[in-house]
């Protein structure tokens, strides 16, 4: 059963509610471009720096939802393919 989520432009329906609660709080911690990848259930949010990507990453993992939900701080590369 989906989830939706309600962001200011548009709704993400969610592929599991887990993933939904994380991805609210990370909204809620300053998140940015939060959505899901085609059918999920991988979400996915950025942040603006490295240290509030750790900030929100200790705020999901302290939620009470989160267990079961894999969170990883990423970074991105701007390489292209070798």
């Amino acid at each position: 059963m989906a989830t939706t989520l309600r962001r200011r432009k548009v709704a993400i329906a969610t592929a599991s509610a887990d993933v939904a609660a994380a991805l609210d709080q990370l909204e809620q911690a300053g998140a940015v471009g939060i959505g899901q990848s085609s059918w999920g259930p991988t979400g996915y949010a950025f942040a603006p720096s490295p240290e509030s990507a750790n900030d929100m990453l200790e705020i999901v993992r302290r939620h009470p939802r989160r267990e079961g939900v894999d969170i990883r701080i990423c970074k991105g590369s701007i390489a292209g393919p070798t």
